[in-house]
């Protein structure tokens, strides 16, 4: 009996991103892009979005149980973008369900969009130290509540700390976004940044262990 062809990462990174693309308009999200990095041109991340006003975002991904893909995430911390010159902050590592690789792909999209997907968030603290979101084990949530996240993160805080004037200490961050608890404000969830997200559904993160 002839082997089932095994879907590629590849392919799911560029189903995830035209779904995010999707998802938000203004934001631009490509796939496995070559030049991405200045210091690195060779070096492809699976992800990145970037949007008008904040931080791009990488995203590495790898299928389950994924031992690599958080040191792959944390390669691409501090790395300097071509398009702007900045350095990436903030690096979301993404575990697939190992039940894609067997989804035929003319359905790989829909059954994309509706699975429980795993991942963490890798900080770069002032260029020296890194932190992890959460501190162990995983969110999990839908694209659409990725989405939700990457939206929250994607903001500089030293940008915003140079825009204030102030240092790092003098303007504390807050945590990432409340989206693993309860707190709520009329039937939404709500970001760092006091700004609503998407409206709370059933496929809402649930708790790591």
């Amino acid at each position: 009996m002839a082997r089932k062809a095994r879907t590629r990462e590849a392919t799911v990174n560029d189903r995830l991103a035209a779904a995010l693309d999707a998802m938000h308009p203004r934001w631009v999200v490509e796939a496995e892009s070559t030049r991405v990095f200045a210091d690195a041109a060779a070096k492809a991340p699976d992800i990145v979005v970037r949007m008008p006003g904040g931080l791009s975002v990488v995203i590495e991904t790898e299928y389950a149980p994924a031992a690599d893909v958080e040191a792959e995430a944390l390669g691409r911390l501090n790395m300097t973008l071509t398009e702007t010159g900045e350095r990436v902050e903030q690096v979301v590592a993404l575990r697939i369900p190992e039940s894609l690789s067997e989804v035929r792909q003319a359905v790989l999209s829909q059954a994309l969009t509706q699975a429980e997907l795993d991942y963490c968030v890798l900080s770069s603290v002032d260029g020296r130290s890194v932190e992890r979101f959460p501190a162990r084990g995983f969110i999990s949530g839908t694209a659409d509540a990725l989405a939700g996240l990457i939206e929250s993160i994607a903001v500089s805080e030293r940008r915003l700390a140079r825009r204030s004037g102030c240092s790092r200490t003098e303007f504390p961050m807050p945590r990432p976004p409340c989206v693993i608890c309860s707190c709520r404000r009329g039937g939404r969830r709500w970001t760092r940044w006091g700004r609503r997200c998407t409206k709370l559904t059933a496929s809402r993160p649930r708790a790591w262990p």
